[in-house]
């Protein structure tokens, strides 16, 4: 008997992001995997029954013949179909259901979704930025849609944001009212940078996150006041620069500090 497909800690909460149990995705829904590397996650999705059937995509040719191989060996041939795509490009809209990219930059990211989501399909989004959250979620949120859920978790002591987002018109008022109190709430600039859903709903890797960002930020504070009083007491101009960069990093522990707030109500 064949072993499961093995994942990393960060694409079991990819993977797990796409619940079975939801009633917004038909039983027998297709996924499609945006660059799926060798297409573990797709292997995964049909092995546990979150899809009848993935569409595996990849830029790069090298990784999409390893896929093929993969996909041979678990005897998933006739249910993961590969393609050689630049982003959404090979996938017809309305093909999948739900629209997986994780392991891309957040920019690139958006750009991908751009091209390739529109009025007239408007999938399920499972995706993991490896930067840029929050231009991520402010590019969802002017799209229409909800962010749904968020996890953070550690994996080799990096942190990686997981979130899966539906489009507005897929819910009813009480199921948006049940994700946010008011559901038309503009989201404020902290929201945007760590994530309402984490924040109201106490993530405690989120909360980990936070604490440590705290002290960094404190300590770059500190050492960059030390470099202004300095230079004032030796009667030399401050760099423009280190200026500039201490105004940031005090709007950074604002922002951090109002985060944090959260997990004290």
């Amino acid at each position: 008997m064949k072993k499961s497909v093995v994942l990393s800690k960060r694409m079991e909460t990819v993977v797990n992001m796409v619940s079975p149990q939801s009633l917004i995705i038909p039983k027998k829904k297709c996924i499609a995997d945006i660059g799926c590397d060798h297409a573990y996650v797709s292997i995964a999705l049909v092995e546990r029954g979150f899809a009848s059937k993935v569409i595996a995509m990849d830029v790069r040719k090298g990784p999409l013949d390893i896929a093929a191989k993969n996909v041979t060996e678990y005897g998933m041939d006739d249910r993961i179909e590969l393609r050689l795509s630049d982003g959404m490009e090979k996938l017809e809209p309305g093909e999948a259901d739900a629209i997986i990219i994780a392991g891309m930059g957040g920019l690139l990211m958006c750009s991908i979704l751009k091209k390739g989501i529109g009025d007239t399909y408007r999938p399920i989004l499972v995706l993991q930025p490896q930067s840029d959250i929050r231009e991520v979620r402010k590019f969802l949120l002017e799209q229409g849609y909800i962010l749904e859920r968020e996890q953070m978790l550690v994996e080799e002591g990096k942190y990686y944001t997981v979130l899966r987002s539906v489009p507005i018109e897929t819910m009813s008022e009480k199921e948006c009212d049940a994700l946010f109190e008011e559901t038309k709430k503009n989201y404020s600039e902290t929201e945007l940078i760590y994530g309402r859903y984490g924040l109201e709903h106490r993530d405690t890797v989120l909360h980990e996150y936070l604490q440590k960002e705290a002290e960094v930020l404190n300590k770059i504070e500190g050492k960059l006041v030390e470099t202004v009083q300095n230079a004032s007491g030796d009667r030399r101009k401050v760099p423009e620069k280190t200026l500039e960069r201490l105004d940031s990093v005090r709007k950074e522990r604002k922002q951090n500090k109002e985060a944090l707030d959260y997990f004290q109500a």
